[in-house]
């Protein structure tokens, strides 16, 4: 699991390991998007005026949909610390 402290820093504990990090902004941000074939897509997710015979043949049956933004990575260059619980 990862928690972040007061600063923002980021700590990961793996079983009894834990790495301490930073969080890094990235230069430029980029989409994760998702695949989904045309026939997949529920009636709330189709679009206005456009059928979905025209839709698969201008697409080629597939829809990339924006999932999320990544503004930032997490850094962890240090070697893990054993905890003991």
């Amino acid at each position: 699991s990862v928690k972040f402290d007061a600063n923002g820093a980021p700590s990961f504990i793996i079983g009894n390991h834990q790495l301490k990090g930073k969080a890094i902004k990235l230069k430029e941000p980029f989409a994760v998007l998702r695949k989904r074939k045309i026939g997949q897509i529920t009636k709330n997710d189709s679009s206005e005026g456009t059928s979905s015979e025209a839709k698969m043949r201008s697409h080629g049956g597939v829809e990339l949909e924006v999932v999320g933004v990544v503004k930032k990575k997490l850094m962890f260059a240090d070697y893990p610390k054993s905890i003991m619980r």
